[in-house]
């Protein structure tokens, strides 16, 4: 049990600083910048409550805020899909009665259910983001292609982040 929370700590604090000093820079023709440390609330185990996901959500989403001074815009945004998150894992894991307090992960819930409820909450996560900080419906079709590129770029980093660990997890176990 203590290990969860080690790893979620973990995750929350390396997510952050990645996206502080690593996605942040990275820019494709000022139309996409992956935003990834949503990545951290989705990866909670199902099992918490909902309320803990909420407060953890709005302090990540917080933190990220403080340092990049976006006056709370990421908090909205995290703690939306820590609310949104249930709903999202029961329209997308059909096994969910079995893996109740499992952590979402491909290899629990297969690629495609995992693949579905990253790409869902992500692109709200980017949408609600995007669409605070423009707060206009001039040049809407740009916003539109912003979120497109953005939420396909940060669920890419996403599913390499979680291929990643998933295969230092399974090598760890081996040895």
């Amino acid at each position: 049990m203590k290990n969860i929370y080690l790893n979620n700590i973990l995750r929350v604090v390396l997510l952050i600083v990645a996206q502080l000093f690593v996605f942040n820079n990275i820019h494709l023709a000022n139309y996409a910048v992956p935003i990834v440390y949503g990545y951290a609330i989705l990866k909670f185990p199902l099992g918490a409550s909902r309320m803990s996901v909420l407060f953890l959500s709005f302090l990540i989403g917080g933190a990220i805020d403080i340092f990049m001074g976006t006056y709370g815009v990421n908090a909205a945004a995290s703690t939306f899909i820590g609310f949104l998150r249930p709903y999202a894992a029961r329209l997308t894991f059909k096994e969910m009665d079995d893996g109740r307090e499992a952590t979402p992960s491909i290899r629990v819930f297969g690629a495609s259910s995992f693949f579905a409820y990253l790409s869902i909450l992500t692109i709200v996560h980017v949408a609600v983001i995007l669409m605070i900080e423009t707060f206009s419906f001039s040049g809407i079709f740009d916003i539109f292609l912003k979120i497109a590129l953005s939420a396909v770029l940060s669920v890419v980093f996403m599913i390499l982040i979680e291929l990643l660990f998933q295969s230092a997890s399974v090598k760890r176990k081996k040895y």
